[in-house]
């Protein structure tokens, strides 16, 4: 109940100084979410942080939130989808993985 209020307060917000503070507020919520048995909105904030996180070029909670997604379809016993998340990283590794590349590129260049 906490981290959906902070959540919608959030959502009223224009600007944040600090862009992590919605990706983190969403993984605490998808947490609770999941430890309520509500595992396909725990799941739907996940997605939700997970693009916030690659809007703002901030990777550290990419793990967590595609390994509590995973969890989540653990939980559903839909095992498929849960070596997915937790195994491969999920489909937006992809993303990460052209960001590095992009990275490197312009190191070396």
């Amino acid at each position: 109940e906490i981290y959906q209020e902070a959540d919608r307060r959030l959502k009223n917000l224009l600007y944040l100084k600090d862009t992590t503070i919605r990706s983190r507020i969403s993984f605490n919520l998808a947490k609770s979410l999941t430890n309520l048995e509500q595992y396909e909105k725990s799941i739907n904030t996940c997605h939700f942080a997970i693009k916030e996180c690659l809007q703002n070029d901030d990777f550290y909670l990419l793990g967590d939130l595609n390994y509590q997604i995973g969890f989540n379809y653990e939980l559903q016993k839909e095992c498929q989808k849960a070596i997915i998340f937790t195994m491969q990283g999920s489909p937006f590794i992809q993303i990460v993985t052209e960001k590095i590349k992009n990275l490197k590129s312009q190191i070396l260049s």
